[in-house]
């Protein structure tokens, strides 16, 4: 009698550039694809991590990205695991945060790529499991919005409809159309002018 087993693989990005020079997973998207194929030989389901937004990344480049990897990988994968960057000590990604050259994704960026994402993958599944979720250090929107934002992201993941979006809403929404139609023009200033306002609303 066969076995059905399920494989989770941290792909990150289907970039190979962003993928070896930035997250430094040692393994290209080719190699991700044979793999995959032995799995789907031997009737092993997948799972495939996407990162959202590695260093060096802008908001904007970060959405396009996963949206992008979630377009090469749906007929490959089973299901879809979003994992949003947050800052952790003695990281690459902490350094640059303290030097104001990083902040982890707004909510916002996480639910397009949910919808688009679905669009996608159509009946697959997608779903995101926030660490450090509302906090300055993970993905985040203004503080006030936080919780409904991300019990939402949790109620999709677990029923698959993007309705659970629709009644969403938030004066910041216009900070995060801001940063992603200028941010091209000065990396870093918005995202570092956000954070400093963050910081003032909780004392820090």
């Amino acid at each position: 009698r066969r076995v059905l087993f399920r494989s989770g693989i941290g792909l990150e990005t289907a970039d190979d550039d962003l993928r070896k020079n930035i997250i430094n997973k040692g393994f290209t998207f080719n190699d991700y694809k044979k793999a995959t194929d032995i799995m789907q030989k031997h009737n092993i389901k997948i799972k495939t991590y996407v990162l959202v937004k590695p260093p060096f990344l802008s908001e904007k480049q970060a959405i396009n990205d996963s949206i992008g990897t979630i377009e090469k990988i749906k007929n490959i994968t089973d299901i879809v695991s979003l994992n949003p960057v947050n800052v952790q000590s003695n990281t690459l990604v902490n350094y640059l945060w303290r030097h104001e050259r990083y902040s982890s994704p707004w909510l916002f960026s996480v639910v397009q790529i949910l919808v688009e994402g679905k669009k996608i993958l159509g009946d697959k599944r997608i779903k995101c499991d926030i660490v450090g979720g509302g906090s300055i250090r993970g993905a985040h929107n203004c503080g006030e919005c936080d919780r409904d934002y991300l019990q939402a992201i949790s109620d999709f993941s677990l029923k698959q409809d993007t309705r659970v979006f629709n009644n969403l809403k938030c004066s910041c929404s216009d900070k995060w159309f801001d940063q992603l139609d200028l941010e091209d023009l000065g990396f870093g200033s918005l995202a570092k002018m956000y954070e400093r306002s963050e910081e003032r609303r909780v004392g820090k």
